[in-house]
């Protein structure tokens, strides 16, 4: 009897240290177990619970492994037993092979232990796990991972589809609910799911959409709540109007190994629920959150075994200030794979106002770098690296150091990243602004900041760059927290702007607040840059709370914030671009008579150089209609050289001078865009001068001087109309070539800019091309062209004789200059059968 109990404890001892390898390996050419039939016992952690595949049969079992890689996962089939990812289980039952998939039929399952760490995803080619590989026997029931595989057929019917990284096309199946719809090409960076045997064939089965990372999907993404401005795009659409409770929910729900949650306040439940979700799975959840904001959601967190701090947690803190933090950090703290890895922050708390009244962003953030900052900030707050916080060690508010990584490259893009108070978020922010050299867009909640201020001002009183905000109604032009609206509008502040910035108080619809934090810095050049985060400019964000801001220098990740910011300055009363008119609008916008009403406003437009005095110069719109042209006043300054045809970019004070409206650009930008050339001369009658025409080059036919002899500098002298009907005043710049030369007799055609000097519309010539007499070659001005012409010519550039009594009658190439090449054409013209001549 003794020695039966032996062996029945033999037997017994048998069964239970049998691995799941010793079932699952076979060298059976079907792949049958060797323990098909028998009863066993084994032990092992869910990989993937019941719960999470909706279809059958998957739906009637769950998969368990005691290892990583081949013969160590296996299907548990039961509809008795409900167990959740994570668990650690004993199953025993009976192995059978089901159409050739091994499984235990589950007659008793017990759950050891929630929680446990899940054997990592195994990486594969799709060749080794596809249908008729060698190796795919080995992988049934494993966790398996893929990486760089594509589409290869977006439906194979019943929900199936494939793909394959080279080496092989292997099915995927939708037994789960992962959200994703299959398009041919699609490209993965990675796919993760257990391999399954059903209906012949191997096939991977994702349990979520985590399981699943297109490389469509950018390493930097960005979502707002409210509406954003498409049309301004100049890459791609923004999404807009994104209900961000849900979609934090679905980023926590990607998780499958840790979280770190920080957040200022919580009350939206589906957050909730995804947290305790994710937790029951066996993912690591820690969560920290402000003392104040202290409400039964987050005591259901801990009612789940959660375990959660606050900022008064601790020997050493009190929870005197805010614990402003947004942020969650995905992944991290697994030692498998980086590329899952990644950050969600912004102005967002989820809450109801936050997630259907506020204006909000979120950012998304791919990066194990910057994944391994934010866990850093969160551990220092947290006080220890495990999931238990220490009491002694945990750090809030101004007891932290800066001890953080700063400086990243993803997508071969800078990002930085700072945490308040240790690491002078401020003092970075303002850095970035210091470095602005074309435009300042922000939209912001609290602005109390003067040396953030300041330093917008620096820029905008540089004449360069161009700044404009909105502002939340609720510290607008409010004293009692300094808010520097005040300063930036002009009206008072602590150093107040003259001009005032382009700022607005927000106008949201559907009331709530603008609770954004963001800012774009040259959105249009070389170093585009968007700074968004917790943190408010003030002080206590600055000195006091726990807060992070986050810099990206993407172009395409500012353009997204762009859009959003322009659906909120039009929202506010704002025109787009910010500060930027078109010349007709500038010119035909008036006040008190022919004033421009954007007097004293800095102003930024662009226009076509028509004409050059000194330093001063006449820009134009391309379509040379009405209004559409004006002087740009530089008064000396040194700025870029430029060249009549010139397309430019002029930033500048709207003034009047004389009534003439010009563009002041003492302290302005002028940037080259392009070289298209002048427009064409408008042509009118003198009868036509006057407001419409300020600013223009216009063209007058038959006009005739009425006075003689030689031009002066600074002179003032009067044309006819050729029927004697109208008069104009043609005034003779010093800076031109005219002065000294000849007055034209008879009829000509006169071209010049139309000015005004205290309500007289005077004709300015830019030179003494300017001055079109008779015909096109007719040098010596016979009204003839013929050898004669080239005689004059030729005694004009080789012998010292007269000049053309027209240079543009002798400019027949129209190239601007009478030379040697002229000759020839002319020459070539009468003699030889040349093109005729060509004067502009």
């Amino acid at each position: 009897m003794r020695r039966f109990l032996i062996l029945f404890a033999i037997i017994y001892v048998s069964a239970e240290a049998l691995t799941i390898k010793d079932i699952q390996y076979t060298t059976d050419p079907s792949g049958a177990s060797p323990y098909q039939g028998q009863t066993v016992t084994v032990y092992g952690v869910v990989t993937a619970g019941n719960e999470e595949y909706v279809r059958t049969p998957l739906s009637n079992g769950f998969f368990i492994q005691d290892s990583t890689g081949p013969w160590h996962g296996i299907l548990v089939y039961t509809t008795s037993y409900d167990v959740k990812r994570g668990d650690s289980v004993r199953v025993t039952g009976t192995v059978q092979e089901y159409y050739g998939r091994t499984e235990i039929n589950a007659s008793s399952v017990t759950i050891l232990a929630h929680r446990r760490e899940i054997p990592g995803p195994y990486s594969v080619t799709t060749g080794e796990i596809r249908t008729g590989a060698s190796t795919a026997e080995s992988f049934e029931g494993v966790l398996v991972r893929v990486t760089d595989a594509w589409v290869v057929n977006p439906d194979l019917g019943y929900g199936e589809w494939s793909i394959s990284d080279g080496s092989g096309a292997v099915r995927v199946d939708d037994a789960a609910n992962y959200y994703y719809t299959p398009q041919m090409g699609d490209t993965f960076r990675y796919l993760v799911g257990v391999l399954d045997y059903s209906f012949s064939n191997f096939k991977i089965e994702p349990r979520r959409r985590g399981d699943l990372l297109l490389t469509s999907e950018p390493n930097i993404q960005v979502y707002f709540n409210r509406s954003v401005k498409t049309d301004v795009a100049l890459y791609e659409p923004a999404t807009g109007n994104v209900q961000l409770d849900e979609l934090l929910a679905e980023y926590i729900g990607r998780a499958n190994y840790s979280i770190d949650f920080c957040v200022y306040s919580l009350s939206r439940w589906c957050v909730v629920d995804s947290l305790i979700s994710a937790y029951e799975r066996g993912v690591k959840v820690r969560v920290i959150v402000e003392h104040d904001n202290l409400n039964s959601y987050i005591d259901s967190l801990s009612n789940a075994g959660i375990p959660v701090i606050d900022d008064a947690y601790g020997y050493y803190n009190s929870g005197n200030y805010s614990m402003h933090n947004k942020f969650l950090v995905v992944d991290f703290r697994d030692s498998t794979f980086t590329d899952d890895d990644f950050i969600l922050t912004g102005s967002y708390n989820p809450s109801y106002y936050g997630t259907f009244y506020n204006a909000n962003n979120v950012v998304i953030v791919r990066d194990t770098g910057v994944a391994r900052a934010y866990t850093l900030e969160f551990e220092e707050m947290w006080g220890s690296r495990t999931e238990s916080p220490s009491y002694y060690g945990s750090r809030f508010g101004p007891r932290k150091y800066d001890n953080t990584p700063h400086h990243f490259v993803v997508d071969g893009h800078d990002i930085y990243v700072y945490f308040s108070p240790a690491d002078s978020s401020k003092a970075h922010l303002v850095e970035q602004v210091n470095d602005a050299d074309r435009s300042i867009y922000f939209c912001i909640y609290s602005f109390t900041n003067q040396d953030i201020s300041d330093a917008m001002k620096g820029r905008w009183d540089s004449g360069d760059v161009m700044v404009a905000a909105v502002f939340d109604s609720l510290f607008w032009l409010d004293s009692g927290h300094n808010s520097e609206s005040w300063d930036l509008s002009g009206l008072g502040g602590g150093n107040p702007w003259d001009p005032p910035a382009y700022v607005y108080v927000d106008s949201l619809s559907g009331g709530g607040i603008l609770h954004h934090k963001y800012m774009l810095i040259d959105r249009l050049g070389d170093d585009p840059t968007v700074i968004t985060g917790s943190m408010n400019w003030t002080y206590y964000g600055d000195r006091y709370n726990d807060e992070n801001i986050i810099v990206i220098k993407d172009p395409v990740t500012v353009d997204q914030f762009y859009q959003e910011f322009a659906a909120r300055y039009e929202e506010a009363g704002g025109t787009l671009p910010p500060g930027f008119y078109d010349i007709d609008v500038i010119q035909s916008t008036t006040t008190n008579g022919d004033s421009t009403a954007f007097c004293g406003k800095r102003i930024a437009t662009t226009g076509i150089v028509t004409g050059i005095f000194g330093n001063d110069f006449y820009i134009e719109m391309s379509d040379a209609s009405d209004w559409s042209g004006i002087l740009v006043y530089r008064n000396g300054t040194s700025q870029p050289s430029v060249s009549v045809g010139d397309s430019l970019y002029v930033m500048g004070i709207a003034a009047e001078y004389g009534r003439n409206t010009e563009i002041k650009s003492i302290t302005g930008r002028i940037d080259v865009i392009s070289s298209p050339g002048a427009p064409d001369p408008q042509a009118i009658s003198l009868s036509e001068i006057g407001e419409s025409k300020e600013g223009l080059l216009v063209e007058f036919e038959n006009v005739q001087f009425l006075e003689s002899g030689t031009f002066s500098s600074g002179g003032t002298y009067h044309v006819v109309s050729g029927d004697g009907a109208d008069t104009a005043v043609v005034y003779i710049k010093s800076s031109t070539n005219i002065p000294g030369t000849s007055i034209p007799s008879g009829l000509i055609t006169l071209v010049g800019i139309i000015q005004q000097y205290y309500g007289t519309y005077e004709i300015l010539p830019r030179s003494t091309g300017d001055f079109i007499t008779g015909v096109c070659g007719d040098v010596n001005g016979d009204g003839e062209v013929t050898s004669a012409d080239v005689v004059y010519l030729a005694g004009y550039l080789y012998s010292g004789g007269n000049p053309p009594l027209s240079s543009w009658a002798a400019d027949v190439t129209g190239d601007g200059e009478v030379n040697v090449t002229d000759l020839v054409v002319l020459a070539n013209y009468l003699y030889a059968g040349g093109p005729p001549p060509s004067c502009q």
